[in-house]
């Protein structure tokens, strides 16, 4: 009944006819939808860092060139709804002090 929704990359299948700018734009969220869908558990090394990083990305409300809201934007999807349905059912991230 209360199962979480899952977004996989092949639901997000690009259309045949998208120019070549469009697909690295189509690349860039596909490759954070992997990499929040395949280490979501992981908190630690190289997965978790992915993880992390690709999480802030999600919930940042920044527009800038290659930002989440703004490769929706160039592809007309909905990033609210991409948002809610990919990060409902996710813990927030343990952030980590790195030293610099």
């Amino acid at each position: 009944m209360f199962e979480p929704f899952t977004i996989l990359p092949e639901q997000l299948a690009p259309a045949p006819n998208l120019t070549p700018e469009r697909r690295l734009i189509f690349a860039v969220l596909e490759d954070a939808v992997h990499v929040v869908t395949t280490y979501r558990n992981l908190h630690g090394g190289r997965e978790g860092r992915l993880y992390r990083e690709a999480y802030a990305w999600f919930v940042s409300d920044e527009v800038f060139c290659f930002s989440f809201v703004w490769c929706c934007q160039m592809l007309k999807l909905d990033a609210a709804w991409i948002r809610q349905r990919l990060l409902s059912a996710e813990p927030t991230p343990r952030i980590y002090r790195t030293a610099v």
